[in-house]
C-alpha cells in the first residue's frame, strides 16, 4: 500500500491577489498571507479602508488558495527567501508546531478574553481565530422538495442512502447530472477538501465537541476499523453518486458552479462558500444536514470549529508586530471590523462581544446549531502538518477513481497505514 501514500510536494510560487494601496513614505507596512480565497475581496476592501483611516500604517493582503495554490508552500518559499509576512494563517496545532520558530506570542491580546477559540500553547496566546466555521452536507432545498424528500429525516446512513437512490432515479425529472458533488482530484486542488475536511467526519461524527480521542489515537498509530469502515461506506455513497469526470478532474470553481447551476443536489462543503455562492447569484434556498455514517444514532449536529488562526511573525520588527496587533483588535472592537467579518465576509465571528448573525444560507444553519449546542468537533488541525493535504488526499483520490471490488477494504487499510506511518516518524 505504500505506493499509494507518496507525499506530493510542489513549491507553488503563485500570483497573489493584492490590490494596489497608496503608501506614504515612512509607513509601517504589514502583510497578511491567508488561504481563504472565499473572503479575499472582503478582506482586501477592509484592509484598504483600514489603511486609509490609520495614519502611518499600510496593510497589504496576499490571498492564496483554491485551485492548486497552497498558503503553506507559498509561506515556505517566503521563509526560504527571508521574506516572512507580518501575519499568516495556520490551520491548527500541527501547523503551529511546524512553524513555531516563526511565530511570536501575542502579548496583551485583550480579545482572547472574548473568545473560546484562541490558539494557546502553555498558557500563551499564539493565534487569532479567523472565524467559527462549520461543515456538513449542503443541499438544494427546492430539488429535495420536488423529490418529496424531507431533509430533516436524513439522519441515518440508511435514510441518506435511500434518498440518494431515489434522487438517482429522478435525474431526468429533476434536470440533474448527479446526486452529490464530491471532488477528489489532487491535480484540481481538492486536497484539503478530502484529506482534511471530509476525513474529519471520521474523527468527529456524533462526538462531543471536546472529544479528541480518535485523532489522538490516529496520531499514535491506532484506528477504529469498524468506524473507519462505516466512514468509508459514507465516502463511497458520495463517490458513487457523483459525476465521474468532475469528481476525478474538477476543481473548486467547478464544484460551486455545478451546485449553483442545479447539476447536483448535495454539496460536500463548509459554510465558507456562502459569499462565493452569493457572488455566483445562487437563486434557490439551500441548507445543511449532518453526515450520517451509520445507523447507530440520529446524526443531526453540524461541525463547528476555528478553521484557521492568524499568527504574527517573530521575524517582524516590534513596530510591525504592534501594527499587526492593532489591526487584529480592529476586527473585534470596531463596527467596521465586525461588519467585515459577519456581513461582508459572511463568517460567524469567534468573539462573544460580536452580536451580529450571518445571513448566508449555510451559515444560518450553523449559527442555529451553535446556539443549540448541537455541534460536533472538526479536528483535522490536530493531525501533523500536511497529513491531510499531502498524504491522505491521495488515498481519497485513488478510491474515487474506482470504488468497486476490494477498493473499500484497500481504502480502509491505506488510511490505517498512514496512521502507522505518522506514529513512527
Amino acid at each position: 500500500m505504500k505506493r499509494y501514500l507518496s507525499v506530493l510536494v510542489a513549491l507553488l510560487l503563485t500570483a497573489t491577489m493584492v490590490a494596489p494601496t497608496a503608501m506614504a513614505e515612512g509607513d509601517v507596512v504589514i502583510t497578511l498571507l491567508h488561504g481563504k480565497v472565499e473572503i479575499a475581496p472582503a478582506l482586501q476592501a477592509y484592509a484598504d479602508a483600514y489603511s486609509a483611516k490609520t495614519p502611518g500604517v499600510t496593510v497589504k493582503i496576499e490571498s492564496v488558495g483554491g485551485g492548486n495554490e497552497s498558503w503553506s508552500t507559498v509561506l515556505a518559499a517566503k521563509a526560504a527567501q527571508k521574506d516572512v509576512p507580518t501575519m499568516f494563517n495556520i490551520d491548527g496545532y500541527g501547523d503551529y508546531l511546524y512553524w513555531k520558530d516563526y511565530i511570536a506570542p501575542i502579548e496583551g491580546a485583550t480579545w482572547a478574553e472574548d473568545t473560546d477559540y484562541e490558539l494557546t500553547v502553555d498558557g500563551q496566546v499564539y493565534g487569532f481565530p479567523v472565524a467559527i466555521e462549520g461543515y456538513g452536507l449542503g443541499y438544494n432545498a427546492e430539488l429535495l422538495a420536488k423529490a418529496g424528500i424531507d431533509p430533516a429525516t436524513l439522519t441515518t446512513f440508511s435514510a441518506l442512502q435511500a434518498a440518494f437512490e431515489k434522487l438517482d432515479g429522478m435525474k431526468e425529472e429533476l434536470g440533474i447530472e448527479s446526486v452529490s458533488d464530491f471532488g477528489a482530484s489532487v491535480a484540481g486542488g481538492m486536497t484539503g477538501k478530502t484529506g482534511n475536511q471530509l476525513f474529519s467526519v471520521y474523527f468527529g461524527a456524533g462526538r462531543d465537541i471536546g472529544d479528541k480521542s480518535l485523532v489522538e489515537k490516529f496520531n499514535a498509530g491506532e484506528v477504529d476499523k469498524d468506524r473507519l469502515t462505516n466512514f468509508a461506506n459514507y465516502v463511497k455513497l458520495l463517490a458513487d453518486h457523483s459525476e465521474y469526470a468532475y469528481m476525478t478532474t474538477g476543481n473548486y470553481d467547478d464544484e460551486l458552479n455545478r451546485f449553483v447551476s442545479r447539476k447536483c443536489v448535495f454539496i460536500n462543503e463548509g459554510n465558507w462558500i456562502d459569499p462565493s455562492l452569493k457572488a455566483k447569484n445562487i437563486d434557490f434556498e439551500y441548507g445543511y444536514i449532518s453526515t450520517p455514517i451509520d445507523d447507530t444514532m440520529a446524526y443531526t449536529g453540524l461541525y463547528a470549529f476555528a478553521p484557521a488562526w492568524y499568527a504574527i511573525s517573530s521575524t517582524a520588527t516590534p513596530e510591525e508586530q504592534q501594527a499587526a496587533k492593532d489591526f487584529l483588535n480592529s476586527l473585534v472592537y470596531t463596527p467596521e471590523g465586525q461588519d467585515y467579518m459577519v456581513n461582508q465576509a459572511g463568517m460567524i465571528a469567534a468573539f462573544k462581544n460580536v452580536k451580529l448573525s450571518p445571513a448566508g444560507g449555510l451559515s444560518k444553519y450553523l449559527y442555529e446549531a451553535i446556539q443549540a449546542s448541537n455541534t460536533y468537533p472538526f479536528l483535522f488541525g490536530y493531525m501533523p502538518a500536511g497529513t491531510g493535504k499531502t498524504i491522505l488526499c491521495n488515498v481519497f483520490e485513488l478510491f474515487a477513481q474506482d470504488t468497486s471490488g476490494d477498493a473499500l477494504t484497500n481504502f480502509v487499510n491505506d488510511i490505517a497505514a498512514v496512521s502507522t506511518d505518522i506514529a513512527t516518524r
